[in-house]
């Protein structure tokens, strides 16, 4: 769902795992979020924008 935030994870070396620690959350939740099924809290966004040095506008913008 998050094409733009896949793409920087990737381009970065990252993965879900390491998403996984950034938040403190386990791999299904992240999952979850990664595909749209629940949602990011502002303050998890806030903490990947900066962890990947991007905007949440871009990371988080939807494209259909």
């Amino acid at each position: 769902m998050y094409k733009n935030l896949e793409a920087e994870l990737t381009r970065n070396g990252f993965t879900q795992k390491d998403l996984c620690k950034l938040l403190n959350l386990n791999s299904s939740t992240i999952s979850n979020k990664m595909n749209g099924i629940r949602e990011f809290k502002l303050i998890e966004c806030k903490k990947i924008a900066m962890w990947l040095n991007s905007t949440i506008d871009y990371l988080f913008e939807v494209k259909n």
